[in-house]
């Protein structure tokens, strides 16, 4: 159906400055002065919208997923303040200074218990391979996720 600038801005609820606009943009086609196809130019108005409107949702949503980082950031460094998390590097700093502190530990547990109860040679050395067999499996990360199940 072919009508009028008038006619169309009147069914597209625009101005008709707007529908000008809308052609210069290359929205909308005209189809010779005054004349327009209504079908098509609704067609090629409400793609537009919809485009306008995806446009405008995506950038919402990007918006709306920058915040929420935000948010969240802001959250760790409030409990990193309270005391509530530490960072993962002083975390395997400490985990390793308790390593540590455990072996030396039991390695000196037989000499410790030797001298308190004067143990056996034999007694002695079973409990040495004992603190070592201990001290591998400790070192063993399968049995970390066993006891993590």
């Amino acid at each position: 159906m072919i009508v009028t600038t008038k006619e169309l801005s009147d069914a597209l609820g625009l101005t008709e400055r707007r529908i000008q606009e809308l052609e210069k943009q290359e929205i909308i086609k005209k189809l010779e002065r005054n004349k327009w196809d209504l079908t098509s130019c609704i067609d090629d108005y409400l793609n537009y919208k919809v485009k306008a409107a995806t446009a405008n949702f995506e950038l919402s949503e990007a918006r709306a997923k920058k915040e929420l980082a935000e948010a969240e950031l802001k959250e760790l460094k409030l409990a990193k303040q309270k005391g509530e998390v530490i960072e993962i590097y002083r975390l395997q700093k400490d985990l390793g200074d308790i390593a540590a502190t455990i072996s030396n530990r039991l390695y000196s547990l037989p000499h410790r218990l030797n001298r308190a109860i004067n143990l056996s040679d034999e007694l002695n050395e079973a409990i040495i391979k004992e603190v070592e067999s201990i001290l591998i499996e400790l070192k063993d990360a399968k049995i970390y996720k066993e006891f993590g199940s």
